[in-house]
């Protein structure tokens, strides 16, 4: 499995819920005079969800009491459905016959979700983060069909637990788990960016862990046969700004598989591959599709993969551009107008990175050409030349070819000052105040204004009318702007 581009978000908490009366499993109906919806609304939770995988103590729930491992580990197999198990022999020599949590502990174990330690399974000891990570990890691991003893190189275990800044505190026999609970989203670390894998995990937290990592368990009646891409492929992004591809699972009947989960990677073969995801593994909505995030900071291609358990892993490309320069048109840089008569101007943005027409990711592009044929790329579609004004641009037009561009660009507008440069009158301000105000952007009426904010069309342009009262002269600026993050 290819290594993770690093993820921004942090999960405030992890959790860890239980079972700690004898009484029978809670109805859905029921409230504890502890578990408000003050409480529960915190953690995403409802106590309706919690009431379906756990007891309490008569009117009490004791939300904020740490959790041992044998009450999770009755939560788990009640979140996940496992049947329970009733074995003649026990598993686990202080976990006899006679002990109530014998058949949720013995269902948890045949299902690979404990394992134990010299033939002890501790169910009165308070369990830990990384022992509630790992039992779930296990889990959801066998459900979707990975292995993990064999799912990971160490490289690949190194660099998902280096998101932690205390992954050296991971115990070795549970590394695989935290990576795999990382790698798929089941958890994140604390506020502060740490697994704490030794960190004790309340009532309140267990529940909410668990009730989240219900969603990644597909269900039994969907096989998925099928994966495929069905955004479009291959896009050309400005970096800062978001894009999308969307991803469908189908069965062996072409029904949509919902509730399947899939994996993301970001390749990184060479420096030239670049970009972030979001999310690395989702499971698939009704329709069978699942939907991913991409972003760049720099410009570059980006590689994605997705794949299913059992299934061939697809890929997706995405070009992500820089600005490369944005100047005015000259047929509409200077004009003479009496007062009150509009002026437009219009100014061009080309971008520039690799591309469609690129023959390789270190063949990056400005100017395209207009014979540009995608079933047979040739080293010209695509070349980069200087290009700082308008007149350059109309050498390139004389070729048949083309600016490269993108629409959506922002391109902040401002009627500036003039200022003379003469530098035999340095000791004088020769300053003269442009007259005038844009009264129109991209063809939109504003309020008179001296900045306006445009976008670029799809062919780069973005235009202002201007009209003034009174006679002089008008200087305009025009600035391409990235996304603010």
């Amino acid at each position: 499995m290819s290594k993770r581009t690093l993820k921004v978000a942090l999960l405030a908490v992890l959790a860890t819920v239980l079972v700690l009366s004898f009484s029978s499993v809670a109805l859905a109906d029921q409230t504890w005079s502890d578990l408000p919806d003050t409480v529960t609304a915190k953690y995403g939770i409802t106590d309706n969800q919690v009431a379906a995988i756990s007891d309490g103590w008569g009117n009490l729930w004791k939300p904020f009491q740490n959790i041992t491992r044998a009450q999770f580990t009755k939560m788990a197999v009640a979140a996940f459905g496992v049947d329970l198990a009733n074995p003649a022999t026990a598993s686990f020599t202080d976990v006899p016959k006679s002990n109530y949590y014998y058949q949720w502990i013995e269902a948890a174990k045949a299902a690979g979700m404990v394992e134990g330690s010299a033939g002890l399974f501790r169910p009165a000891d308070n369990i830990t983060r990384d022992q509630a990570i790992a039992i779930v990890a296990r889990y959801v691991a066998k459900a979707n069909g990975y292995n993990l003893a064999t799912m990971y190189s160490a490289d690949d275990i190194t660099h998902l637990l280096a998101h932690f800044g205390d992954a050296a505190s991971v115990g070795s026999d549970l590394r695989d788990e935290v990576a795999f609970a990382f790698d798929f989203g089941i958890t994140e670390g604390d506020a502060y960016g740490n697994v704490a894998p030794a960190a004790k995990l309340m009532r309140i937290q267990a529940a909410a862990f668990l009730i989240r990592a219900q969603g990644l368990v597909p269900p039994a009646q969907y096989v998925p046969a099928k994966i495929e891409l069905v955004s479009a492929d291959k896009s050309e992004d400005l970096i800062g700004v978001t894009a999308q591809a969307t991803f469908k699972v189908t069965d062996p009947a072409g029904h949509p598989a919902s509730g399947v989960l899939v994996d993301f990677d970001t390749m990184f073969a060479n420096p030239l591959y670049v970009g972030n995801i979001s999310a690395e593994a989702a499971v698939t909505n009704g329709n069978g599709e699942v939907t991913i995030n991409m972003i760049s900071a720099e410009p570059g291609t980006q590689r994605v993969s997705a794949a299913v358990s059992g299934l061939t892993a697809i890929y997706t490309t995405a070009y992500w551009l820089a600005m490369d320069e944005v100047y005015i048109l000259d047929e509409t840089r200077e004009a003479e107008n009496n007062a009150n008569e509009a002026h437009t101007w219009a100014a061009r943005v080309v971008v520039i990175g690799p591309g469609p027409r690129s023959t390789s990711q270190f063949d990056w592009y400005n100017v395209i050409d207009a014979s540009f044929d995608p079933a047979d790329l040739q080293t010209d579609d695509g070349v980069y030349k200087s290009i700082d004004n308008y007149n350059e641009e109309l050498s390139m037009l004389a070729l048949d070819e083309s600016m490269r561009t993108l629409p959506g660009i922002g391109v902040q507008w401002k009627i500036v000052n003039i200022v003379d440069d003469n530098p035999l009158t340095t000791t004088v301000d020769e300053t003269v105040a442009s007259v005038g105000d844009i009264v129109e952007v991209d063809g939109v009426a504003i309020a008179a204004a001296k900045t306006a904010l445009g976008e670029t069309d799809d062919e780069g342009v973005s235009t202002i009318t201007i009209t003034s009262e009174e006679t002089g002269q008008t200087k305009v600026q025009a600035i391409a702007t990235y996304p603010e993050n």
